[in-house]
């Protein structure tokens, strides 16, 4: 994933938590939702790194 496009998401999930009022804590990748069986991340995706972006 280029830099442009991880930036691009980090601030899109930004601004979707503030209008809607959502909780870092409540921002989950598809496969870590309870009965959730996708693995559309894959593993190359920074999922860590996301959630320190978006969570600051």
């Amino acid at each position: 994933m280029p830099p442009e496009q991880f930036e691009s998401l980090v601030t899109l999930t930004r601004h979707l938590m503030s209008r809607h009022a959502i909780d870092a804590g409540n921002v989950l990748a598809h496969g870590r939702i309870a009965g959730e069986a996708t693995k559309c991340l894959g593993e190359r995706f920074p999922w860590e790194r996301f959630k320190r972006r978006v969570s600051t």
